[in-house]
C-alpha cells in the first residue's frame, strides 16, 4: 500500500478541489449549474476507481469499490435526470448520504488493524448526521444544501484519505 500513497494523495487533494469549488457557492452551484454536481460525484468516483485499479491493495477493497460505484452512480443519475429538478435531487443526495455512511462504516471496519481506521467511521456517521439535517430542512433549504454537502463531504473524505496516506508513509518510515 505504501508503493501507492502518491495516488492516495491525488485523490485526497482531488475530493478537497472539488468539495472546495462545490461548497464556494452552492446556491448558484445548484439552480446554474445542476449538471455539474453530477460530473462532480463521477470526477470523485473516477478517480477513486483509478486509485483501486492502479494498486494492488486487497484490505478494504470492496469497500473502495462500493464507494466508487456509488459516486459513479449517483453522478450519473442526476445528469441522465436533469428534469427531476432540485427538490429530487435534494432527496437523492440524502439517499446517498445515508448509503454512503453504510458504506464508510463497512470501509473502516475492514482497515481497522491499521491506525487512524476510525476516521472513516467518524466520516460515515458526519454522513448520516448530514443526512437527517437535510431531511429535517427539505425542501426549504434544497435551492443550496446539495452543493454545500457535497462539497463538505468531499472535502472531509480528501481528508480522511490524505490522513490515511500520510500514516501509511510514517509506518513506512518506521519499517527501515
Amino acid at each position: 500500500m505504501n508503493n501507492y500513497r502518491f495516488i492516495y494523495m491525488f485523490e485526497a487533494f482531488a475530493l478537497m478541489c472539488l468539495g472546495v469549488f462545490a461548497f464556494v457557492s452552492p446556491r448558484y452551484f445548484t439552480v446554474g449549474l445542476e449538471p455539474l454536481l453530477g460530473w462532480t460525484f463521477l470526477a470523485a468516483g473516477f478517480v477513486q476507481t483509478l486509485r483501486i485499479f492502479k494498486s494492488n491493495l486487497t484490505v478494504a477493497r470492496s469497500g473502495y469499490i462500493f464507494n466508487a460505484l456509488l459516486y459513479v452512480f449517483c453522478g450519473g443519475w442526476f445528469l441522465a435526470n436533469p428534469d427531476a429538478g432540485i427538490l429530487s435531487m435534494t432527496l437523492t443526495l440524502i439517499l446517498f448520504l445515508v448509503v454512503e455512511g453504510v458504506a464508510k462504516f463497512i470501509l473502516g471496519y475492514q482497515l481497522s488493524p491499521i491506525r487512524r481506521w476510525q476516521l472513516f467511521i467518524v466520516d460515515g456517521v458526519l454522513s448520516w448526521i448530514i443526512a437527517l439535517a437535510v431531511w429535517r430542512g427539505w425542501p426549504e433549504i434544497a435551492y443550496w444544501v446539495p452543493a454545500a454537502i457535497t462539497g463538505a463531504n468531499l472535502i472531509w473524505f480528501g481528508f480522511s484519505l490524505l490522513a490515511f496516506s500520510l500514516r501509511t508513509l510514517h509506518m513506512s518510515h518506521e519499517m527501515k
